[in-house]
């Protein structure tokens, strides 16, 4: 009983760390343009966006996820159980996320929103993905908020 309480307690230290390491601040945000309170809410709401992705909380994620987004992006307007059945089938396909490493954002707002590049490192058997598929993402600001949508391409080898 005491081993699988400490094997639990080890796993959520190691999800958490994980997590952590993740983390982007408002201040890899200077290039959008912003004000400084909206590239700090952008980098919060990114984070929380990215954690629910690696602790695989879909159902969470939606309320963050972008229902509207501008015609050019060609995003699919999903209900929260859609949503949720594409996000735990992109899993299940793809292997479980570990970490989006944060290459940038795009400086100027098209449309209010804004494309952001990730690079992810997946798991899948226990072989590590991270050099086959690369995740392209929109940032959008509405109702004074920041709202996320993610997609992965594979790469060309």
């Amino acid at each position: 009983m005491i081993l699988k309480c400490v094997a639990a307690c080890l796993f959520v230290i190691v999800l958490s760390s994980s997590a952590f390491g993740q983390s982007i601040n408002a201040k890899k945000l200077t290039r959008l343009r912003v004000s400084k309170e909206l590239q700090e809410r952008f980098a919060e709401r990114l984070n929380l966006f990215i954690e629910y992705k690696i602790s695989q909380h879909f159902d969470e994620q939606f309320d963050l996820f972008v229902s509207n987004c501008p015609k050019y992006q060609n995003c699919e307007n999903l209900n929260r159980e859609e949503y949720v059945n594409r996000k735990q089938d992109e899993t299940n396909a793809r292997g479980a996320l570990l970490e989006l490493k944060f290459k940038g954002v795009d400086g100027k707002l098209k449309e209010n929103c804004a494309s952001i590049s990730l690079i992810p490192k997946l798991r899948n058997e226990g072989k590590n993905k991270s050099k086959y598929y690369t995740i392209s993402s929109l940032a959008c600001l509405q109702k004074s908020n920041w709202f996320f949508s993610f997609w992965f391409r594979p790469i060309e080898i």
